[in-house]
């Protein structure tokens, strides 16, 4: 497979889930050595998420995993979000209770439509270097498919220091996305495009492997799902489709996102 990968910037991550699925952390954390590998050009850019700021659809998948996410965020919280994207994740975190709520994103066309909606909470246009203050939960949700292997432990540093000793970083990523099929190259010029600017395929096993390796203790984590919720009555609903699948041998449905809870371990700097 290494062979393989020497110029196929898609399959370095089909070996790091690999790694992370046999526990092989030593040879995971290599394949993050800077020129080691190849990996796609940065292609999330200001331009394209000031394009999707009027983005209007929104699934219902979306809202149920950003209730799921606020459901995990404790009353009187003082709260950083970075990438605020729509904000629909705003207003739910207002309703914990005595919350206070800061958004980060590189955005200024998406900032400036959500804080016309919240004038109460804080806007920040711009990166992590421009906070200095700590939080006692940060969210990253759906930011971490979109930075570079070989800047994603530079950024879960980042988050580290912004927070708190017993603080609560909460991330969510897609997983099983085949980012190849998702990705369009320019037969002119060769340019790389994705719709949503993901350059990393994500699994479960491969974004817990992340965060360990950058500092952070897993404390729990959960799938969320096109079709279901996560109700009970949700998860019923999907055992009762799971089981026809199995008769019909098309194997269990797949999730959409994981969404996952860790904390500081004592030698996260």
């Amino acid at each position: 497979m290494i062979a393989a990968i020497q110029e196929d910037p898609f399959g370095v991550d089909a070996l790091r889930q690999e790694l992370a699925q046999k526990g092989d952390v030593s040879a995971l954390r290599a394949t993050y050595e800077p020129g080691r590998y190849p990996e796609p050009p940065d292609i999330s850019s200001t331009e394209l998420w000031d394009d999707l700021a009027s983005y209007g659809e929104v699934p219902a998948f979306r809202i149920w995993r950003l209730k799921a996410v606020a459901e995990q965020i404790p009353t009187g919280s003082h709260v950083l979000d970075i990438g605020v994207g729509w904000g629909e994740i705003v207003p739910m975190i207002l309703a914990r209770g005595n919350c206070h709520y800061t958004g980060v994103d590189f955005s200024e066309r998406i900032v400036e439509q959500v804080a016309k909606k919240h004038p109460t909470c804080r806007f920040i246009v711009g990166g992590l270097e421009q906070i200095s203050e700590t939080f006692n939960v940060v969210l990253a949700l759906e930011v971490c498919e979109h930075v570079l292997p070989s800047k994603i432990f530079g950024f879960l540093q980042q988050i580290s220091k912004l927070l708190s000793d017993h603080g609560m970083l909460i991330v969510t990523v897609p997983v099983y996305e085949n980012l190849r099929a998702m990705t369009l190259r320019c037969p002119g010029c060769g340019h790389l495009h994705n719709r949503m600017g993901h350059v990393r395929s994500y699994t479960p096993e491969l974004i817990e492997a992340e965060l360990s390796l950058a500092g952070f203790d897993v404390a729990e984590s959960f799938f969320v799902y096109a079709n279901f919720d996560n109700s009970l009555a949700g998860q019923i609903k999907r055992r009762i489709v799971d089981i026809g699948r199995l008769v019909l041998r098309l194997g269990q449905t797949k999730p959409l996102n994981i969404v996952v809870v860790a904390r500081k371990t004592r030698h996260a700097s």
